[in-house]
C-alpha cells in the first residue's frame, strides 16, 4: 500500500514538473478584455519595409474606455491642433486585438488581427501584416493609466 501511495505521489509531482515555461509564456501573451478595459496607452506606430527600413513612424495613444469601446489619437509632430482622434470599437480573440472605427471601417492604423508578441503589466507590443505584405506594422505601447 505504501508503495502504491509513493508511486502516485511521484507521478503527480512529475506531471507538475512536466509543465513547460513555453506553455506559460504563450498563456501570458493572451489578451482578455479586463487587461484593456478602462486603461490608457501611449507609444509608437511603426511601419517597416521587408528589408527592415522604417517607412513611417508616429506617436499614438489608445484609451479603452469600456469593455468594447475606446478611442485612439494620432499625435502630430507639429502641433496639438493637428492631432487626430477617433472613436473605436475593439474585441479580443486570445492573442489577437481587432479594432475598427465606429463606422465599422478598419482604418489604416486600426484593423484586424493585431497579434500580441510581448505583454506584461505595463507594456504591450502588437504586430500586423507580419507575413502578408510589403510592410509590417508595429504598435509599441506603454500603459499610462
Amino acid at each position: 500500500m505504501r508503495l502504491i501511495s509513493f508511486l502516485v505521489c511521484v507521478l503527480l509531482c512529475g506531471s507538475f514538473i512536466a509543465c513547460s515555461d513555453d506553455d506559460n509564456a504563450n498563456n501570458n501573451l493572451e489578451l482578455d478584455v479586463d487587461y484593456l478595459n478602462q486603461s490608457s496607452w501611449k507609444g509608437q506606430y511603426i511601419i517597416k519595409e521587408k528589408d527592415g527600413r522604417i517607412n513611417e513612424r508616429c506617436n499614438i495613444g489608445f484609451s479603452f474606455t469600456s469593455r468594447n469601446r475606446g478611442l485612439f489619437t494620432i499625435f502630430s509632430n507639429e502641433s496639438e491642433e493637428f492631432n487626430i482622434t477617433e472613436y473605436m470599437i475593439y474585441s479580443v480573440d486570445k492573442k489577437s486585438l481587432i479594432m475598427t472605427n465606429e463606422a465599422g471601417n478598419a482604418a489604416t492604423i486600426l484593423g484586424d488581427g493585431w497579434l500580441v508578441t510581448e505583454k506584461d503589466k505595463n507594456n504591450l507590443v502588437l504586430v500586423r501584416d507580419l507575413e502578408t505584405g510589403l510592410y509590417t506594422r508595429y504598435l509599441f505601447l506603454r500603459r499610462t493609466y
